[in-house]
């Protein structure tokens, strides 16, 4: 599972180590143009480093690979753990708790299109979809191997707080989290 989340990182944006072969692929004078964007170059022990700055998020490159981080929300963390949300919840409360499911399936869509639009590459909606997807059957998968009369949720804490913000709380962090375009990045995740 680790190995196939990281592979998508790496096919999505520049955010993690190990993907200097992705982040050489960049071209730096078309983002350096990009509204918002600073970028630049700089030699370092015979190397260069490559940075590039978009509001709260700053990236650097150098042959060994690339690093994002954001100083106010890593977008592609908060992602992946809205997805986790989202299939659990699915999972959870298939009879129960409709706007809490609601507003996750919305969220991870928001993202979804955040995504999409601010990624350093191209990055295609199917693939983000197919990794809902494949959360989901893993979930699933899990689920199917638990003991005969075991609850369906063992532990629902992880909502707890959720459901007591409200739906109108959990619009406005998702809506404030994604508000300020800028590359989305993994770093620093919870």
């Amino acid at each position: 599972m680790r190995l196939r989340l990281i592979a998508l990182f790496a096919t999505l944006v520049v955010g993690s180590g190990g993907m200097a072969a992705r982040a050489q692929q960049l071209d730096y004078d078309e983002i350096a143009k990009r509204p918002g964007f600073a970028m630049t170059r700089e030699t370092v022990k015979g190397e260069e480093v490559v940075t590039i700055r978009k509001a709260t998020v700053t990236i650097q490159i150098d042959k060994k690979g690339a690093l994002g981080i954001d100083q106010d929300t890593a977008v592609m963390c908060v992602w992946t753990i809205y997805v986790g949300l989202h299939v659990a919840a699915d999972y959870c409360f298939p009879d129960s708790e409709k706007e809490l499911r609601e507003d996750f399936a919305d969220a991870v869509e928001h993202f979804k299109d955040f995504i999409v639009a601010n990624s350093l590459t191209p990055v295609r909606r199917s693939d983000l979809d197919a990794y809902v997807e494949t959360r989901r059957k893993e979930l699933l998968a899990r689920a199917s191997k638990l003991p005969a009369g075991a609850p369906r949720c063992a532990r629902t804490d992880m909502f707890t707080h959720y459901q007591a913000d409200g739906r109108e709380k959990r619009r406005a962090d998702v809506a404030r989290m994604i508000a300020v375009p800028r590359p989305p990045v993994m770093n620093p995740c919870l």
